[in-house]
């Protein structure tokens, strides 16, 4: 009799208009994608923090980035790789120094690099 199990029920779906003007392209049930989706950026550090760098090997973040994306870019995501990069950014220390860096995602998909 299906007694104790979920129920499954028909999601009535939502319609949304635009406010304002009518855009030429955009008819009433057409998705629009915000301008500034898809976009992932990375800084060094956060805003009013340091970033360091060896003057031997150069900056930490660059230096992490690179290392990170030639081990795992064949099969992680962008995301699992900047977690790594900040994890070894952090794990630095050169006279008591510390850095974290500062990732910034609009992303609406995982990222991969390579498709296996």
């Amino acid at each position: 009799d299906g007694e104790g199990l979920p129920v499954q029920r028909e999601v009535e779906r939502d319609t949304v208009e635009r406010d304002g003007p009518k855009h030429p392209s955009v008819g009433r049930y057409k998705t629009l994608v915000p301008k500034d989706a898809d976009f992932f950026l990375s800084y060094a550090a956060p805003p009013g923090k340091a970033a360091y760098r060896s003057t031997k090997s150069g900056s930490w973040f660059i230096s992490e980035l690179c290392q990170v994306f030639t081990e795992f870019a064949k099969d992680h995501t962008l995301g699992s790789m900047m977690m790594k990069v900040n994890s070894r950014v952090c794990e630095r220390t050169s006279r008591c120094l510390k850095q974290s860096i500062e990732v910034v995602s609009y992303l609406r998909k995982e990222i991969y690099f390579f498709n296996n």
